[in-house]
């Protein structure tokens, strides 16, 4: 046989249990809000064009091995063009 036995609390406990947790969970500053927001952006398109260039140009180069040297030409054209855009 199990038996529950209740604790009282003082009546107001509860309420300043949960205004301390309020207050814990508020931001210190109105700013802390958008720090998250401030960081970098880890979505720039520029970022993502750099690599699928470089994976092209390794998709590329493996293609050039292959050939052995067919599209070489086209390759450092290409190559030149892109260096020179940034």
């Amino acid at each position: 046989m199990l038996t529950l036995m209740h604790r009282s609390v003082p009546s107001g406990t509860s309420d300043k249990i949960g205004t301390i947790q309020r207050r814990l969970a508020w931001p210190l500053r109105k700013d802390d809000t958008h720090k998250s927001r401030n960081g970098p952006n880890f979505f720039f398109p520029k970022i993502f064009m750099n690599l699928w260039f470089n994976v092209f140009l390794l998709v590329l180069s493996s293609v050039n091995l292959i050939f052995q040297g067919s599209i070489e030409l086209w390759f450092n054209k290409l190559l030149e063009s892109h260096i020179d855009r940034f």
